[in-house]
């Protein structure tokens, strides 16, 4: 049957053995997981694991407020017993990915609030971003971020997928040939976002050739567009990082999308330089 919201669930969790897919969404495993905190229970996994930083992610937060979490051969045991705990949020190295962005193509950016340290695996921004060309360094809790000469490179999606929007967008400026990889999942996220950006960049002059699990992206000067978001927040805000970078910027519709994850990306964009503002012609 259809099922709509809101939705109402009844009843108390028990322990429980659960099996379920690792290469489909990482949220899933996360929920079964929480769930299985509660009481105890078993998680096992029936395909590889995929986006393994997000469960790890997950497994150090039960572990923070009380619980236990063993892993053995795709399976994980989990002890429940949690406790409330004082926690103070890390920053979010999704959202970092943007400005890094940014920066990597012309602008001059400090970063603070980041935890070198973090278990989210999107930190590995700094990583890929200093293999495109950026000069990136860290001091006393900031990263200190500006642009370089941009190189072409081959980047492996599986464990980090939400970073592809915002690499993707940041090798079309790249001179030469890059490849985006290991990325089946990025079909099934909020929007199709292999196609999303292939066709964006499309719109923009940028070649891309487009498969099932991997997007090609042949860099070059990309020009003024207008561009669809999907409604999807990665879309808008990755290119929405490269607009002050192009004679004539980007329209980009459904720019709202950014609400989901950063209401206020356009606020701090602006505020670092950027020029965005709403056009009310439909």
């Amino acid at each position: 049957g259809e099922y709509n919201l809101p939705l109402e669930i009844s009843g108390s969790l028990r322990s429980a053995e659960i099996e379920i897919a690792g290469n489909v969404s990482s949220q899933y495993l996360t929920g079964a997981l929480f769930a299985s905190a509660v009481k105890g229970g078993k998680v096992s996994l029936t395909t590889e694991l995929q986006s393994a930083s997000y469960v790890d992610m997950t497994c150090n937060m039960i572990e923070q407020f009380g619980g236990n979490v063993s892993v053995e051969h795709g399976c994980y045991t989990v002890t429940g017993g949690l406790t409330a705990q004082l926690l103070t949020a890390e920053g979010d190295w999704s959202a970092a990915a943007f400005f890094c962005e940014a920066a990597a193509l012309g602008g001059e950016i400090n970063l603070a609030g980041l935890n070198p340290k973090s278990h989210q695996g999107d930190k590995a921004c700094i990583d890929i971003f200093r293999q495109i060309g950026a000069d990136i360094s860290y001091k006393d809790g900031v990263y200190a971020m500006k642009s370089g000469r941009l190189n072409a490179i081959d980047m492996d999606a599986g464990n980090i997928p939400d970073m592809v929007p915002a690499v993707a967008v940041t090798l079309a400026f790249a001179n030469g040939k890059s490849t985006i990889y290991n990325a089946a999942r990025l079909r099934i996220k909020e929007s199709d976002r292999l196609l999303a950006v292939s066709e964006n960049l499309g719109k923009m002059g940028i070649k891309t050739e487009l498969y099932d699990d991997r997007l090609v992206i042949y860099g070059a000067k990309p020009h003024s567009a207008r561009i669809d978001s999907v409604n999807d927040h990665r879309i808008a805000m990755a290119f929405a990082g490269a607009a002050p970078f192009i004679d004539g910027g980007l329209i980009i519709d459904g720019a709202e999308s950014v609400a989901k994850s950063f209401p206020d990306y356009f606020k701090v964009l602006n505020s670092i330089g950027g020029d965005s503002h709403v056009l009310n012609n439909g």
